[in-house]
């Protein structure tokens, strides 16, 4: 599923939803702007059509373009074959033709790439990340079109986000430890890094992940980082356990919310000897120290900016 651009408060998602980062098998775009549907396609395995490429249809039903990586990239001294397609998400502006970003990573690495494709297949613009893209939107701000990519943190085991410039698309995620450092990428980092911790409800072995974004009228960002997915005991939709960031324009940690299941889960854990008893004071000091990056290394940020 694309990642909703919501327009107030009001409109967020509720605390308990269906997994909001599941990239769908098909999505509809107008890719030339003339008023025609183009059809994107991500085989699934049990077709047996590789699932390592995405097919665009035209209206008519006939195969228009087969986007496919092919790159090999260089992290910390270690090649990266090429990786799959994992699917695309579409920026729909008003007056203007669709905008279409493909997500694609390696099943076992680290490695992913979110590149700005063109109506005819073609990849104009890349950006490589450290870690497997799970959430993208975008914010229109400042007379700016802004994209926003979530991801886990390989380098901490935490969570981040990456804030880039439409008009500037491309180049890799910042870091401090040489391993997770894209060497062969062109040499230029996101406007805004922001790296979230880890919790005591993340689970062990496990990557907390940005699993949807909001925006406001505002401009703030809101990042849900998601700790731990839990089955609901009532039989409705998982918990998805989440504290919401709150990032301003000026490029601030205005907050990070907890959002309701995160104390529910907390006490739920506990109850069955899983995670140590805490108090609401120990959830809310959990959500930080939030790192940002200042262009050489990280700033630490422990409480918020206002």
């Amino acid at each position: 599923m694309s990642s909703r651009t919501y327009v107030s408060l009001e409109d967020a998602p509720p605390a308990r939803q269906g997994p909001p980062w599941r990239m769908d098998a098909v999505q509809f775009a107008d890719l030339d702007g003339d008023g025609n549907t183009e059809v994107l396609v991500r085989p699934l395995p049990a077709t047996g059509v590789p699932d390592h490429e995405l097919v665009c249809f035209d209206a008519r039903g006939h195969v228009r373009w087969r986007y496919q990586p092919t790159k090999t990239m260089r992290f910390g001294g270690r090649d990266y074959g090429a990786p799959d397609v994992r699917g695309a998400f579409i920026h729909r502006r008003a007056g203007h033709r669709d905008r279409l970003y493909i997500v694609s990573q390696h099943e076992n690495q680290f490695p992913a790439l979110v590149a700005r494709v063109d109506a005819d297949g073609r990849a104009v613009a890349e950006y490589w990340n450290a870690g497997h893209v799970d959430a993208v939107s975008f914010l229109h701000s400042g007379g700016r079109d802004l994209v926003l990519i979530g991801s886990p943190h390989n380098e901490t085991g935490g969570a981040a986000v990456a804030i880039i410039d439409d008009a500037r698309f491309g180049g890799s995620s910042p870091s401090e430890d040489a391993a997770y450092r894209c060497e062969t990428c062109p040499a230029q980092g996101p406007e805004r890094f922001f790296v979230f911790p880890r919790t005591p409800l993340t689970p062990s072995g496990g990557y907390p992940f940005v699993g949807w974004f909001r925006t406001t009228t505002t401009a703030d960002v809101y990042a849900a980082v998601v700790h731990r997915t839990l089955p609901d005991p009532l039989g409705q939709n998982d918990w998805h356990v989440a504290i919401d960031y709150v990032l301003g324009a000026d490029g601030r940690v205005k907050a990070a919310n907890m959002l309701g299941d995160y104390r529910e889960a907390a006490d739920f854990l506990a109850a069955r000897g899983l995670t140590s008893r805490t108090t609401p004071a120990d959830a809310a000091a959990a959500a930080w120290p939030v790192l940002r990056w200042n262009g050489h290394g990280y700033d630490r940020i422990d409480g918020s900016e206002r």
